[in-house]
């Protein structure tokens, strides 16, 4: 259990506020035993989940791991949705994918990668020839 003074820590989000869709929360629990919530605002009572308006921060990190979208936020509005380009490499590629499909996130120039164009672009020389390994295009 987190204490109160440990949870006061976290700002709030002001004007955000968590609420339980209650047509379409089962009970499960998943939301509680997941640690969806990390200042544990979360409980299932009666078999649908509850949320502590006066733990939760208003960060709305439990409505993007609901199975069944029954957390939502509410309290402000989304006026527009900006990309964040961010360059892909062979390590970050699965990950930002994952981002894309998964959760939305705006990267579509992903398709466009071409992994071996990036593997001769940044290739690793070898150390005989006196080369420093891993050069970069922004090391130049």
């Amino acid at each position: 259990q987190v204490t109160k003074d440990l949870a006061m820590k976290f700002a709030k989000v002001p004007g955000v506020h968590i609420r339980v869709r209650e047509d379409l929360c089962t009970g499960c629990g998943a939301c509680v035993r997941k640690n969806y919530c990390l200042v544990h605002a979360i409980s299932v009572v009666d078999h649908k989940a509850r949320i502590d308006q006066e733990r939760c921060r208003g960060c709305a990190r439990c409505t993007h791991f609901c199975q069944r979208h029954a957390l939502e936020a509410y309290g402000l509005r989304v006026i527009d949705r900006v990309p964040l380009p961010i360059s892909p490499n062979p390590e970050n590629l699965r990950y930002l994918r994952t981002k894309r499909d998964r959760m939305g996130h705006k990267l579509d120039h992903l398709d466009d990668f071409d992994e071996a164009a990036w593997h001769h672009v940044h290739q690793v020389l070898p150390k005989s020839e006196g080369a420093v390994a891993n050069r970069t295009a922004s090391s130049d």
